[in-house]
């Protein structure tokens, strides 16, 4: 067994894994934040799911504690795809209450029964995690080049790349650590990505219907659904 790679301390991480893994072309990832402290430990904060019925509603969790290393699998076996560092994090805005921001960003949330209805109003991990960043951005607690949206579809871009690449030509997925996101998404087309693999995943669908899947936008959207 590999060692466990490490990650920068005191450094902020946003985590994609597949919420497919049988159809990595879908292009839908579960986004998750990992915080690591200067002594090693880290913390992940999300809004999920935590029952696998789809009638049970999300919820904002904390797992505190953590070794501050790349994590591939999940305790329930999901594989990781992307560790990609957001830039210019100078630490939590003091007083910050994960709680209370995520009731203000998702406020009516408590009166959903069901992850469906949360959906229907855009609440979902991603525009969690956007939120997340635009709090800090405002406090000055990250530094985004061009904002949380350009970031977001940036990350997306080489989620993308990455299980499509790794999947179809190796049968599973593989971390991918980025340090530099907006150097790395330039490279991507996504595109030339799905026509690469298309032949071998045997790809039918459009991308237009890629855009619209499941309520997230294909790029230069204006915010998840």
């Amino acid at each position: 067994m590999s060692e466990p790679r490490p990650l920068e301390r005191d450094s902020l991480y946003v985590l994609l894994r597949p919420l497919q893994p049988e159809e990595p072309n879908d292009g839908m990832f579960h986004w998750e934040l990992l915080i690591t402290d200067a002594s090693g430990t880290a913390a992940r904060h999300h809004w999920v799911r935590v029952h696998s019925s789809y009638h049970v509603p999300e919820k904002y969790v904390c797992e505190p504690n953590l070794p501050a290393s790349v994590l591939t699998r999940t305790a329930r076996g999901a594989m990781y795809v992307l560790y990609a560092k957001v830039p210019g994090f100078i630490g939590v805005p003091a007083g910050f209450d994960f709680g209370k921001e995520t009731d203000r960003l998702f406020a009516g949330a408590k009166a959903h029964t069901s992850y469906l209805q949360n959906k229907q109003k855009q609440m979902n991990c991603r525009t969690w995690i956007r939120g997340i960043l635009g709090a800090w951005e405002r406090e000055g607690a990250v530094r985004l080049s061009d904002g949380v949206l350009s970031f977001t579809e940036a990350v997306w871009k080489i989620a993308y790349e990455a299980s499509l690449e790794h999947f179809l030509l190796h049968g599973d997925f593989e971390c991918w650590i980025v340090e530099d996101v907006d150097d790395r998404a330039a490279k991507v087309n996504v595109a030339d990505v799905t026509e690469q693999f298309k032949e071998v995943a045997d790809l039918q669908r459009p991308l237009s219907e890629l855009q619209e899947r499941d309520g997230y936008h294909f790029l230069n959207s204006t915010g998840c659904r």
